[in-house]
């Protein structure tokens, strides 16, 4: 639904690294970059600051980027809701875990999961807590696991649209 070069921004917006968002969207480095360029071309704003390699969002970069955040939600929630009534569920799930809950735990689980949806794909991030809870706080995770040393098992957290 939204505009690819608005996806593109998202993603680097979010991670400000063309290579790492490139390899993300399975896209090449100068297809990130035309896709920004033609955005603040049709804008008519600067969203990005490039100072010595490093990409920084501009107060308008900042502004665009906190209402897509929405947009991508809403998306999300809507695609969501559309399986539902299909009895069907497409699309990516978003997982979020600690790196040794997604080298050592997860793997397994995934492949059971992926067996039983194969029309689902998973998108499976790997962070620090931190970054895990911040990701599920942004909405960007539909579900994260979080390693606890206090507890028997790991915590989870679930994002689930409206």
């Amino acid at each position: 639904m939204l505009d690819h070069k608005y996806k593109v921004f998202y993603h680097l917006a979010q991670t400000p690294n063309t290579t790492k968002v490139a390899e993300e969207l399975l896209l090449s480095q100068p297809a990130i970059s035309k896709n920004i360029k033609e955005l603040e071309k049709e804008l008519g704003i600067t969203l990005f600051n490039r100072i010595k390699g490093r990409m920084q969002l501009t107060e308008a970069g900042q502004y665009l980027y906190s209402e897509i955040e929405i947009l991508v939600r809403k998306e999300r929630e809507i695609n969501f809701r559309i399986d539902k009534m299909k009895h069907t569920f497409t699309g990516t799930l978003h997982i979020g875990a600690s790196t040794t809950l997604s080298q050592y735990v997860l793997p397994e689980t995934l492949v059971r999961f992926k067996n039983a949806s194969p029309q689902m794909a998973i998108s499976l991030m790997s962070g620090n807590t931190a970054q895990i809870e911040q990701e599920i706080v942004t909405g960007n995770l539909h579900v994260a696991y979080r390693g606890d040393p206090d507890t028997t098992g790991p915590p989870l957290y679930i994002f689930s649209p409206g």
